[in-house]
């Protein structure tokens, strides 16, 4: 499997149940993701986009 570069190539089929990351209420680690895509995208609404898209695909 190729390494994906953006981070839209893990919405690939190719990556479908295969990534994953822990539940940011419940896990420290989940937490720190969250935080650092807050700040590395500019706010909750960039942030949140390629995860929102993905629900709205399902």
């Amino acid at each position: 499997m190729p390494r994906p570069v953006p981070g839209a190539d893990l919405l690939a089929g190719s990556y479908k149940v295969k990534v994953q990351y822990s539940t940011p209420g419940i896990a420290g680690d989940g937490t720190a993701l969250l935080i650092k895509a807050l700040h590395d995208f500019g706010g909750k609404e960039p942030a949140t986009d390629l995860a929102d898209s993905e629900e709205k695909r399902q």
